[in-house]
Parts: structure tokens; sequence; C-alpha cells
């Protein structure tokens, strides 16, 4: 389930004729903006088959945290995870059963699951998500990219704000205060 319903949305501009593409974009960008940043999701969602480079030990670090359940192969092979330990920060240890063989190019340790911080996404995590899908709609009306430093027209030129930055995912500064809160840890590639 997403963290906002596209009813949620349309409820907002009652005016505006979105069609159902777009509002479904919408919510689709907000969740990838919130889980990329916070580097888990809200909700158990499911992930993968992702494939990882092996680590030549019995360690390795998967993309996502708060993992639920996973699977996994080891070059070709499907692994029994049930003696693993898997901490919420992504880290995974195998037990006794192995390691994580390093090959070259690799990419021979396919991991997939259900991963989720909690089953349902917070009210701040839920406002952020429509602030995020209700702009990323506003912006594909307007002419002016929501990061410009200045405009020019024929009033002459204005200085805009600029909202970007490593720590500042949006340009709304309420929601990146919230998304600080929940970040978790840099998000994995």
């Amino acid at each position: 389930m997403p963290y906002i319903a596209t009813e949620d949305l349309r409820s907002l501009d009652p005016d505006e004729v979105w069609t159902d593409e777009q509002l479904a974009a919408s919510v689709e960008y907000a969740e990838e903006v919130i889980d990329t940043y916070c580097g888990t999701s809200f909700e158990f969602k499911t992930w993968g088959p992702k494939a990882l480079d092996g680590t030549n030990s019995n360690y390795i670090i998967l993309p996502k945290m708060f993992i639920r359940t996973l699977s996994c192969t080891v070059d070709g092979t499907s692994a029994q995870t049930s003696g693993w330990r898997i901490y919420d920060t992504g880290e995974c240890y195998r037990g006794s059963d192995g390691f994580f063989n390093f090959t070259s190019p690799g990419g021979n340790v396919v991991v997939s699951g259900t991963a989720g911080y909690t089953s349902a996404a917070g009210n701040s995590i839920e406002w952020a998500a429509r602030v995020i899908a209700m702009g990323w709609l506003m912006s594909s009306t307007t002419r002016i990219p929501d990061r410009a430093l200045s405009v020019n027209s024929e009033f002459g030129q204005i200085q805009l704000a600029q909202a970007g930055g490593n720590w500042r995912p949006t340009e709304y500064p309420p929601v990146n205060s919230i998304l600080n809160q929940y970040r978790f840890r840099p998000p994995a590639l």
C-alpha cells in the first residue's frame, strides 16, 4: 500500500484535472524520494532481486535496512538463510555454512526479500509524501524548475532561493526536517 492514496491528492486540489497516471507517478516519485533519502521504507515492501559482489567472508551489507524476510543465492546455488544473523542496519552474517565468495566480475550474490521500518507509514511520513507528490504535480505544469537560481522575464531578473543540498532532499524545509529525523543511514546504491 502506498504512503498516500491518489484520492488524497485529488482532494487537495479538486479544481485541477490530474490524470490517474499523473497522480500515480507523483505518489511513486514521493515514495522513491523518501525511501532513498532515509535509507529504508516505512512499510513492508518486497525488494530485489539485487546482485551484490561477494566479500570472501561471512559478512555482507544488504541494500535495505530492517529486513523481514530474505532469500539468497550464492554462485547460482540457493543458500539456507535460517541460521544467519541479520541486523536492522542491513549487516548480514552467514552462519558456519560458508562465505560470500567474490568472483570477477562480481554480482554472484543475489538477494531479495521484504523490508521496512514499520508495517504502515506514520502521519509525518504520510504528510511529507503528500507535500512531495503535490509539489511534483504542480511543478509538472510550471515553467520554472524547482531548483532554479534566477528567472529572466520582460520585468527583469528575479533571484530565487536555492533549496538543494545533501541534507535537503526537497525544496520544502518542513519536509526536509521530517526526513532528516527519520534518516537511518545514507542510502545504499
